[in-house]
């Protein structure tokens, strides 16, 4: 993978990492709260989902030991494959509920929102990307692709970190007489301020890496795997339907 450059990444440090074990405590308060929201009981750990819960988990609570276990690259995104109901959208959705808290950490003598410790990310529905084409054109996309960097006076001053839900459920879509793949234009774009600036990029999906590749093509199943973590959770034909 082509070396990330440093000196623009240092500009946007988050605030210097905060104990693994307060962080996941964190994570798993919010976990129950949500899981008891969506699904009326609290959030289920099992042999079929410890690993890759393990490695979420991990990730974004500055977990490196394990995430080393794992292989696994925390200047990267992540991608989660698996069948429909396997609580792929819902861990990301956790951390959301995390980021829109207004709870605050003692640090030296100031109050910081819990949020400014993380890779803050916005989350939205691939098939949303693509009415929002249809709707409004190229030009509404910008903001998640070639201009999810925000520059001033050649300074980064915001990354646009994103988590794109349910990849491959979304429909080729025409805008004034273009038909295009949305999702495809978007992560080229990605791909390229990931290797420029380190911008981050989440997906969901339910597709396989080859089911990727038939949709889309090998060359954004191979930026994807560049850009991302692979967490693959319920795969087996007898898994466990979350929902």
């Amino acid at each position: 993978m082509q070396e990330l450059k440093q000196s623009n990444q240092e500009k946007l440090k988050i605030l210097a990492p905060l104990d693994s074990k307060f962080l996941k405590d964190v994570f798993w308060r919010f976990a129950n709260k949500r899981s008891i929201k969506e699904l009326k009981h609290e959030f289920i750990v099992d042999d079929e989902n410890r690993h890759q819960v393990a490695q979420f988990v991990a990730y974004f609570s500055n977990d490196f030991e394990t995430l080393e276990k794992y292989n696994m690259d925390f200047r990267k995104g992540l991608i989660i494959i698996g069948n429909p109901g396997s609580g792929k959208s819902l861990l990301f959705r956790i951390m959301s509920d995390i980021f829109k808290s207004d709870l605050t950490v003692n640090y030296g003598e100031r109050e910081i929102p819990l949020q400014r410790f993380y890779n803050h990310f916005n989350m939205y529905t691939c098939e949303h990307m693509a009415k929002l084409y249809i709707k409004e054109g190229e030009t509404a996309l910008a903001p998640f692709g070639k201009n999810a960097v925000v520059l001033e006076n050649k300074e980064v001053i915001n990354l646009r970190h994103a988590c794109f839900d349910d990849l491959g459920s979304e429909e080729m879509r025409n805008s004034f007489g273009n038909k295009k793949e949305v999702m495809l234009d978007i992560v080229s774009e990605r791909y390229d301020l990931f290797l420029e600036y380190g911008l981050k990029t989440y997906f969901t999906s339910n597709l396989s890496p080859d089911e990727v590749s038939s949709r889309y093509g090998d060359r954004m199943r191979s930026r994807i795997r560049q850009m991302c973590n692979v967490i693959q959770i319920g795969n087996s034909k007898d898994y466990t339907d979350r929902r």
